[in-house]
């Protein structure tokens, strides 16, 4: 890796045809920029792997494919990708510049009101019913990879850690697994039982991560806590979560159970975290008092979650 590569882009570097207008963030797994496509004159997201990954083959293949499954799903609560290059010797994908702010950002204000926060979770789980149909499991679903636009539009962001499934021979059955089965991979606080113990993942190990993001969204902490990684997935693995705070009767009682279902541990329960979560429609969903949720807040049944 040479010292160029390692470098920030500097506002107004041209990477193809997209000029840097300024840096939006940086994390493990990538630089994100605000840039301007030249050609149809568009602000996109431009996101290049960091300096220090480029020569580590892992790390840039998953960023690679990352760019092509991304670019291959097509749904509006997914962020979409436009396109992938590489700008001297580092890989970059470009997706829609998305104007709001992640559920990590949302969160430092504290619990979010219950049909707000069942809105969100609910396109964020037709999001990824959309990528589990075409074969593609999430596995890294948090708070910091769901963004909330200022349309209200929630978009499940980073496929970094992405396994694709097998899927129909005319579909994508060309696409490489970014991960390898048997290894323990995600963030701890959100993974689900299967992720924590190494096991085989399908659709419900993303749905328990939403129910943990659900859960995290209306109590304003976390259902499983401990002082290290190996705690927090001892208690995933083996503890159940404390009820919701307020959440014990009534209408609102009706959202602690879709959590329940999400996060029921066992192999014959674990298919009910598949009940149908999303509303049929939007004008189901509940209202802002809160009345009808018991009746019409359900999760969309996901590709691979039978028995």
């Amino acid at each position: 890796m040479n010292a160029e590569a390692s470098r920030p882009l500097a506002p107004g570097t041209l990477v193809g045809r997209y000029r840097i207008l300024s840096s939006v963030g940086s994390g493990a797994m990538g630089e994100v920029y605000r840039a301007e496509d030249t050609s149809l004159g568009r602000i996109v997201a431009l996101k290049t792997l960091p300096g220090d990954l480029v020569g580590t083959p892992d790390r840039r293949a998953r960023f690679e494919n990352e760019g092509r499954i991304m670019a291959s799903l097509s749904h509006p609560n997914l962020v979409q990708v436009f396109d992938v290059g590489e700008h001297e010797g580092v890989p970059y994908l470009v997706q829609e510049f998305v104007e709001g702010e992640t559920l990590e950002d949302v969160l430092l204000s504290g619990p979010v009101a219950a049909p707000k926060a069942a809105r969100w979770i609910a396109q964020a789980a037709e999001g990824l019913v959309a990528a589990h149909e075409a074969g593609i499991l999430h596995r890294d679903i948090k708070p910091s990879n769901l963004m909330v636009g200022r349309d209200g539009r929630i978009r499940v962001l980073d496929f970094g850690l992405a396994k694709v499934q097998s899927v129909p021979e005319d579909r994508r059955r060309s696409q490489p697994s970014l991960t390898t089965d048997g290894l323990v991979v995600g963030t701890a606080q959100y993974m689900s039982p299967e992720q924590a113990s190494g096991k085989k993942v399908d659709a419900r190990s993303d749905i328990f991560s939403l129910g943990i993001v659900f859960y995290e969204l209306l109590a304003g902490k976390l259902p499983f806590e401990g002082e290290t990684p190996v705690d927090v997935m001892y208690a995933i693995l083996h503890l159940g979560h404390p009820p919701i705070p307020g959440f014990g009767s009534g209408v609102v009682r009706g959202f602690a159970d879709v959590v329940d279902r999400a996060l029921s541990k066992d192999p014959p329960s674990a298919s009910s975290r598949c009940a149908r979560w999303a509303p049929r429609s939007r004008r189901s969903w509940p209202r802002a008092d809160g009345s009808r949720a018991n009746r019409s807040f359900r999760l969309p049944r996901a590709r691979g979650c039978r028995r």
